[in-house]
């Protein structure tokens, strides 16, 4: 059975009688796990990019994106930036992507009992370099 803090399974032991002698409640957990990860892209200006990566953990781990090092809001992600979330699969889009949007692009996956990141440069050629 889900809970909100990981897996949970039961067990109970009964005597000859039918009378319960113990009760065991067991919480099975798990860190943040890619199941697909993201490479190095080379786009033109421009052009879309997008970064999916398909994370498990248990219980479901929270996940954000970054980019330089900086918390991109979910809400709010920037003028061309869409932050989008189907089941385990996470997309950042990057529509119009510009030169001045060169840089490393993260995600990051945290549970009670571990986190994973992943990270990936992404280059923008406008023709003039």
């Amino acid at each position: 059975m889900g809970t909100d803090s990981g897996y949970s399974y039961s067990t109970a032991s009964l005597n000859d009688r039918r009378t319960q002698l113990n009760v065991s409640n067991t919480v099975l957990s798990s860190p943040p796990q890619f199941q697909q990860l993201f490479n190095d892209v080379v786009a033109q200006s421009g052009h879309t990019v997008r970064l999916i990566a398909r994370v498990s953990g248990s219980p479901a781990p929270h996940v954000w994106w970054s980019y330089n090092g900086e918390t991109i809001d979910p809400i709010n992600p920037g003028r061309n930036r869409e932050i989008s979330q189907t089941g385990d699969r996470h997309i950042l889009t990057l529509n119009n992507i510009r030169a001045s949007e060169t840089g490393r692009y993260s995600i990051t996956a945290e549970n009670q009992t571990g986190v994973a990141a992943c990270s990936a440069i992404v280059y923008v050629d406008d023709g003039n370099r």
